[in-house]
């Protein structure tokens, strides 16, 4: 009885083992082709899931923008509840300076490069515009700090300066329009300006190419023109911006189709924290008898090869954050 319920036990093993599995209904499940469905789903999978991050990464670094605003009115009460608390002129500066220079280190490891070329007097510093352009305030806080007694500005567009909850961070740092006759004038009380000639064009059309796009834009070129004196014009580029923040590809197509009076509305997805490096170049040469058109392709080829000196080109992600987190500290030499 022993030895038959051995054999029947193996006759059952066999029967099992032997199932053919390649010609049933389940094999669909193990062909290669399933193979390559499973591995595209989880692909997809995590491509969605990421890009959601990315589209809700924007709306944090909004919220991040309006702390400075909250110091602000903290400082306010501080104030109105302790009578012998009194504010210094640039206190509420001083505030918004140190926030994003905190801001700036944690995030992106942001430094500034190229100390030497800054000018001493008016002058305007040409930014070569990313499609977020948060390295502006991080160039901004810098500037100010090593310039203690030199005003530094930045030029806003008008839908930028009176965003709801952010108007009094403008105020305070002079992010703002300004008119031509404004900017003539204070260009001539020894004022420096900090501005992404490109706009809102640049941020949407360039990409990880690093192409610069100035379009028709020669407002600069009559001021410098009009003053008759020549105002130094220093390009700033900031390396890796195309991999902090970039404008999606199933939004590029729209660029063709809505008007650029709306293109504001297609916003930059990302906030990678890659390694964020603000290199300041040799100022640009022109001569005041030249036409606003050479002038202007004169600051484009000096960006363009300012840029090309310094970034890798196309940009990489991975190469970025490799440089933020991996990689020894990033060395310039030369500048």
């Amino acid at each position: 009885m022993y030895n038959m319920m051995t054999t029947n036990t193996s006759i059952d093993e066999i029967d099992f083992f032997s199932w053919d599995i390649d010609n049933s209904v389940w094999s669909a499940f193990i062909s290669p082709f399933a193979h390559t469905i499973y591995k595209w789903t989880v692909i997809v999978f995590f491509l969605c899931f990421f890009q959601v991050i990315f589209m809700a990464t924007p709306v944090l670094f909004m919220g991040m923008y309006f702390i400075p605003t909250i110091l602000l009115y903290i400082q306010d009460l501080k104030m109105k509840f302790n009578k012998s608390y009194t504010k210094v002129g640039t206190e509420e500066r001083d505030i918004i300076i140190s926030y994003f220079n905190r801001m700036s280190s944690v995030w992106h490891g942001h430094e500034m490069i190229g100390r030497e070329n800054i000018p001493h007097g008016p002058a305007i510093f040409y930014l070569y515009h990313g499609p977020l352009a948060i390295d502006i305030y991080y160039l901004y806080s810098k500037l100010q700090c090593i310039q203690k007694h030199t005003t530094i500005s930045i030029i806003a567009h008008k839908r930028i300066e009176n965003v709801f909850g952010y108007k009094r961070n403008h105020r305070v740092i002079n992010h703002r329009a300004f008119s031509r006759e404004e900017f003539i004038d204070r260009l001539k009380n020894g004022w420096q300006f900090v501005t992404a000639i490109g706009g809102l064009e640049e941020s949407k059309i360039s990409d990880s190419n690093y192409r610069v796009h100035l379009a028709n834009r020669k407002g600069v070129a009559h001021i410098v023109k009009t003053m008759n004196i020549k105002i130094p014009i220093v390009p700033i580029f900031t390396k890796n911006i195309q991999e902090a923040f970039w404008v999606p590809w199933f939004a590029r197509p729209l660029l063709k189709i809505v008007p650029k009076k709306w293109w504001y509305l297609i916003v930059a997805i990302g906030g990678l924290p890659v390694k964020l490096t603000s290199i300041i170049g040799k100022e640009i040469e022109y001569d005041l008898s030249e036409t606003p058109e050479e002038i202007m392709e004169k600051l484009i080829n000096g960006m363009q090869s300012h840029i090309d000196k310094y970034q890798q080109i196309p940009g990489n992600k991975l190469r970025a954050l490799r440089e933020r987190f991996c990689a020894r500290k990033f060395q310039i030499l030369d500048i």
